[in-house]
This record gives structure tokens, C-alpha cells and sequence, in this order.
């Protein structure tokens, strides 16, 4: 029973991923209970059905705080439906005063009876410290959980967080597998972040073709990120035969979307910080540094040197003998720099 759409403005400093909720309910109706007995279970659904009908005014007057009292009388009788909406409620304050704490008690409980969407909400919370001290670990923790349901948001974000390392060891190889997990459900964002660690070989083998492709999903659905790099690639020759027209075109699409990121970055600002962390990490140890070199065949990845590259080399040959065919090179290797 999602509510109705907030009319509130979100608060300041959201996290990367917003709190989102699926198309359908975790539970059939009757299903998403913790009480017992059958009397029980039809009272607390007939319950959360009625709040859905006052929250969309379906055959009675549209009322915020009648669809949250009805809601608050399921969720207290066990209903982990009836929680999460609760939990909605009191984020969006519709129908009662915003209190993000309250929401994070709501949460807790739905996330407690195994609620997938409650357990993804509550670490966006601790994510950005609403409602409940900002913890990485406990924010991991819950998305990991969620993300193990098959939940694609909470594998996206999970993907995040091991890329970035906050809540969690740094793991690219790691990062890409929760990232490949959300791909696959059609989510551009993983599809986009997936095309980079491709575009670098950071985390999975270097592959401009796999790369592309992935980017193309994602700008598909818009996704701006997506376009920008799409358009730098064609813009350069990355990979691809340099076709600045194209690459124009890209520009053109992600320029038509002048909102921020929900890290706060404009979508220039998000691919230049991703394409400088590419070319500050090596391909083989991951390590960050300032002085790597770049394969002087294909003038794709970068590697602390020479040993680190020979390791890598039974994973890159297959890429780099195929880049090397062309005249193409990788964007963010146009320098001096190559071993």
C-alpha cells in the first residue's frame, strides 16, 4: 500500500540512492504478518486495505492522516506491510509530523520480520544519518541483506559501498559483482558504473566492447552519467572509431538533464571524479598512485610497473592484442606515461 507521493521537499544531503519501494509489495495481502491466528490476519490486512483506500481516496474522501491512523492500528498488530508504510509516513510526514526517527523505529521492526523494502529504507537512514546515527557498517549490513532478497537498489548501493570502501574493505572485484548483480535487472546505474570498471579494468578484465555496451543500457534509460561518458569515448576515440558528431549527440542528451546527482555532483562533475580514479588505480593491485604507467600497446590500463603488469597480462592480452589492431586509444591514457 505505497502512500501517496510526498508534497514535502526531501531533506538536504540525501544519499546516493534514494529510498525507493518496488513495484509490488514484499508480501501478498495476508502473507506479511507476525501475528498469529487467522482473525488476526484478516483484521490487519482489511486494515492496511482501508488505509490504502483513504490514502488514494478510492470510494472515500482522500485523507493523509486517516490512511496513517488506519495504517499505525495494522502495523502495531504485526504486519510488516503496515510498518514499512508506517515508516513512509513519518519520512514524508503525510498524514503526521515528519519525524525521521520514528521512521527508522518503523523500519527496524519491518526490517526485524524480514520486510526487504524496510531493511533498504533503514540503511539509507543510517546511510545519511537520519533518524539514527550515520553508520557505514550497519548501512552495508542492511543493504547486504536486502541485496541477498535480489533487491537491485540495495545491490547497486552495495556495489557503492565497496567501491568507495565505506562501511566495507575497498573491493572492486567485489563492487562489480554487485554492480553485474543490479545490471541485470535493468538498473542504469549499475549498468553505467559496471561500463566504467570495464572502461578502466579495475575489478573485472579490461574490455572496451563490454564497456560500451553496458553504457549504451544505461543511456538508453537516460541515465546521464551513461551519455557523457559515451560521448567522451566517441569524442576521443576510446575503443571506438572517433566520431565527433556522435559524440555530440551524447553531450547534447545528458545536457538536457541539468539536475544534480544525488551525491550532490553534476553529472560533469561524477564522471570526471570516476575517470581520475581510473587513472590513479592500477589494473592489477588496485593500488591509488600518481605516477602510474600506461600499456604502451593498446594505451589501455595502468599499472604500478612492470611486475604488475606481467601478472595482469594473462587477463589483459585477449583485450589489449585486439585495441592494439586499431588506432584507437583509451581516453584517460593520453600521455607519456607507458611501460
Amino acid at each position: 500500500m505505497p502512500p501517496k507521493k510526498s508534497r514535502k521537499k526531501e531533506k538536504k544531503g540525501a544519499a546516493k540512492s534514494k529510498r525507493r519501494q518496488p513495484k509490488q509489495s514484499d508480501s501478498s495481502a495476508g502473507a506479511g504478518l507476525v501475528v498469529s491466528g487467522d482473525a488476526a490476519r484478516r483484521e490487519a490486512v482489511a486494515l492496511l486495505n482501508l488505509a490504502t483506500l483513504y490514502s488514494r481516496g478510492e470510494g472515500v474522501e482522500q485523507s493523509d492522516a486517516e490512511a496513517a491512523r488506519y495504517c499505525r492500528m495494522a502495523a502495531e498488530m504485526g504486519l510488516k506491510d503496515a510498518q514499512l508504510h508506517l515508516g513512509d509516513f513519518y519520512l514524508e510526514g503525510l498524514g503526521v509530523s515528519q519525524d525521521f526517527e520514528e521512521a527508522a523505529r518503523w523500519y527496524r521492526l519491518g526490517s526485524n520480520h524480514g520486510h526487504v523494502t524496510a531493511q533498504y529504507n533503514l540503511a539509507v537512514l543510517y546511510a545519511e544519518g537520519n533518524g539514527v546515527p550515520q553508520d557505514f557498517g550497519e548501512a552495508a549490513r542492511l543493504y547486504r541483506l536486502a541485496a541477498d532478497a535480489g533487491f537491485a537498489d540495495a545491490q547497486y548501493n552495495l556495489g557503492c559501498r565497496y567501491r568507495e570502501g565505506k562501511g566495507v574493505k575497498q573491493d572492486y572485484a567485489e563492487a562489480a559483482r554487485w554492480f553485474h548483480l543490479a545490471a541485470v535487472q535493468e538498473d542504469a546505474r549499475a549498468q553505467c558504473e559496471l561500463g566504467r570498471l570495464h572502461l578502466g579494468g579495475i575489478g573485472v578484465t579490461q574490455d572496451f566492447v563490454e564497456a560500451r555496451r553496458l553504457l549504451e543500457l544505461a543511456a538508453a534509460q537516460g541515465n546521464a552519467p551513461a551519455l557523457l561518458s559515451l560521448g567522451k569515448l566517441y569524442e576521443v576515440g576510446g575503443g571506438v572509431e572517433k566520431n565527433v558528431a556522435l559524440a555530440k549527440q551524447y553531450y547534447r542528451r545528458a545536457g538536457k538533464d541539468d539536475t544534480k546527482l544525488a551525491s550532490g555532483q553534476t553529472p560533469e562533475e561524477h564522471m570526471k571524479e570516476q575517470l581520475d580514479a581510473i587513472k590513479h588505480t592500477c589494473a592489477s593491485c588496485e593500488k591509488v598512485g600518481d605516477d602510474l604507467k600506461v600499456c604502451t600497446r593498446c594505451k589501455g590500463p595502468r599499472y604500478c610497473g612492470v611486475a604488475c603488469q606481467r601478472k595482469d597480462w594473462p587477463k589483459h592480452k585477449c583485450v589489449c592484442q585486439r585495441l592494439a589492431k586499431t588506432e584507437a586509444s583509451d581516453p584517460m591514457a593520453q600521455d607519456s606515461n607507458v611501460i
